[in-house]
């Protein structure tokens, strides 16, 4: 088990580095005025969740003889979740230092990426339920950081937002349609048939939301990416520190319409496990409430 414990110390060092940036971050934070106070309490809800999968980390590398390989690419899965996010915060350091001016942009920023990085905590702490034993120390690592399945939360928000689009644009609430897709997928236990829920989904994000979003009120887009920031941003121009964000959205596009034949084909229906179904749903709800969050930075 040389390798798998190898492989989370490598995990285990990148989110330590992650947690670290961070708090460089909220210590130059000026917590002075409401502003810079929001940003902190922003920063410290991104860091408990982070140090809270780097606790599991540990967990499972203090009992790397209990894993096996499938339980390496579950892990990874979560800790990947994570780590998508640490170039945004990357870029939301490198402002602090030079300039705090940007405070207002960044909140919206760092309360974007908390979904994203929560679907890595909610999946290793519900992992970690079932294994015990590469886990002992769950119990107290939940209590440590207050972690809750953050999952029905950002469902709630994106029902909150989505019947907002239409006072932008006429026929782009698609929140009755997305109410459908939720009840209909989470009614039905974990199977591989539900790639085809997962399908459908993607028509109607990207068709029915962001597409018609940006043709009936930009007009034809130069590709998807053109389309994703303009429905985030209203056609302003998009912040440096957001590019990341967009890129992630993109790439969640990309997944839903894979093609290649050696990778899970929710389109193909091809190489897909009830597992994955699961997993890819998880993200697609942290995505969506990401860029939602992020719409609200501009829209305010």
């Amino acid at each position: 088990m040389a390798d798998e414990k190898e492989q989370i110390k490598t995990m285990v060092k990148k989110l330590k580095g992650y947690s670290g940036e961070l708090a460089a971050t909220m210590k130059i934070t000026d917590e002075t005025n409401k502003q810079g106070q929001e940003k902190y309490i922003a920063l410290n809800g991104l860091k408990s969740r982070v140090d809270a999968v780097t606790d599991f980390c540990i967990d499972a590398q203090n009992n790397s003889n209990k894993i096996e390989d499938q339980d390496i690419i579950k892990i990874k899965f979560a800790v990947d979740s994570v780590m998508q996010s640490s170039p945004t915060v990357t870029l939301v350091a490198e402002e602090s230092k030079q300039v705090n001016a940007q405070v207002i942009a960044q909140i919206g920023t760092i309360n974007a990426t908390i979904p994203i990085v929560a679907s890595g905590a909610t999946w290793l702490s519900d992992y970690s339920i079932e294994h015990p034993d590469i886990f002992p120390n769950r119990n107290n690592i939940i209590e440590k950081y207050k972690i809750k399945n953050e999952l029905d939360t950002n469902i709630t928000y994106i029902n909150s937002q989505l019947p907002d689009v239409k006072k932008y644009v006429e026929k782009c609430d698609i929140s009755k349609e997305f109410e459908r897709f939720i009840r209909t997928f989470q009614s039905n236990p974990p199977a591989e048939e539900k790639y085809q829920h997962l399908s459908s989904c993607r028509a109607m994000l990207f068709g029915r939301l962001i597409l018609r979003y940006q043709w009936r009120k930009f007009g034809k887009p130069k590709d998807h990416r053109e389309a994703i920031t303009n429905f985030i941003t209203n056609g302003k121009k998009l912040d440096s520190i957001d590019e990341n964000i967009v890129k992630d959205f993109m790439g969640l596009y990309e997944e839903l319409s894979q093609k290649d034949p050696s990778k899970p084909s929710i389109k193909k229906g091809r190489n897909i496990s009830a597992e994955y179904n699961e997993q890819l749903f998880g993200k697609i709800i942290a995505y969506l409430a990401a860029i939602l969050k992020l719409r609200e930075k501009y829209h305010s």
